[in-house]
């Protein structure tokens, strides 16, 4: 009976040990994923609020830029283009039998020059009266001027118009429009330049993707990073939590590893603290003990004296 209930009690304490090792090694787990989980996230929402409003500017400021670049663009190849006409020829614009003349410069002839330049740059170009299109590209020939651009440009103080949503056959264009003058100073056509502006957007799309992309690089590369750190910072805190687990369950010989002694920051601070408390109980507890061995010696003594003395 006696064996059976001390190897009850062994079986008891085995169990009681593993469950409390158990809870050890679950409370560190615990405790390192949700220490690093709680930093990292602190440190990665407002990355990723960054990130969404980074990609939100991106976005708006790529639109307004793609507008404002092709205009510069458009503007440039219009004024080229017209200077060129102006320096090959004298004379100013004028309609002849329904056909658009710069000085003696049929500009009908000009067509092979438009075709050339569309197939270089994808610029489209046409020269268009008011009621017709006397010459274009093989992009929009099926432009007409509306309206708004007439009342615009048939005006004396007509001056370079841009468009960033100029319907030519149900495609969008960038388009933008000179005046071109008699030899009186009075608009007798129009010089337009057009690029799709599909063409134009996903162009900027794709710079702004590369943004994206570099931008959700550096903020991965950012993470991993701090995840290094962290994961560094945890594993000293849960190695001092283990120093303190041995401490309860009653072990004394407890070393705290002398790379986190060495430590300048708060957790280096916190393994001193450690050892120091350890080092205190530990002598404490030594010095009860060697009290309580010269309190046995003392009895044993009076002990036997007293046994002298019977």
């Amino acid at each position: 009976m006696k064996m059976k209930k001390t190897m009850i009690g062994k079986k008891s304490n085995t169990n009681k040990s593993n469950t409390s090792k158990k809870k050890k090694m679950n409370r560190k787990g615990k405790m390192k994923f949700g220490i690093k989980a709680r930093i990292l996230l602190i440190m990665i929402i407002p990355m990723l609020i960054i990130f969404l409003a980074a990609a939100f500017a991106l976005n708006s400021v790529g639109v307004n830029v793609s507008e404002k670049m092709a205009e510069q663009e458009l503007g440039m190849v219009t004024s080229m283009f017209s200077q060129n006409i102006e320096n090959s020829t004298y004379g100013g614009y004028q309609i002849n039998d329904g056909e658009l003349f710069k000085g003696t410069l049929k500009i009908k002839f000009k067509e092979q020059d438009l075709e050339n330049l569309f197939n270089e740059t994808g610029v489209n170009l046409a020269f268009l009266t008011k009621d017709s299109v006397a010459v274009s590209s093989s992009g929009i020939q099926d432009v007409a001027m509306t309206d708004r651009i007439k009342d615009k440009m048939f005006t004396e103080d007509a001056q370079p118009v841009f468009d960033s949503s100029y319907s030519v056959g149900g495609t969008e264009y960038f388009a933008y429009f000179i005046p071109l003058s008699d030899e009186n100073g009075n608009v007798v056509a129009v010089l337009m330049s057009a690029i799709t502006a599909k063409e134009v957007k996903e162009e900027y799309r794709g710079i702004i993707l590369s943004n994206v992309i570099i931008i959700t690089m550096l903020i991965i590369l950012f993470c991993v990073i701090m995840a290094i750190v962290l994961s560094a910072l945890v594993k000293g805190i849960v190695a001092i939590v283990g120093s303190l687990d041995k401490m309860e369950s009653g072990e004394l010989n407890i070393k705290v590893s002398e790379k986190l002694l060495g430590r300048k920051d708060e957790v280096g601070k916190i393994a001193k603290a450690v050892y120091s408390v350890v080092h205190s109980f530990t002598e404490t507890i030594v010095g009860i003990h060697n009290s309580m061995k010269e309190l046995d010696e003392f009895s044993d003594t009076f002990v036997n004296n007293f046994n002298t003395i019977s």
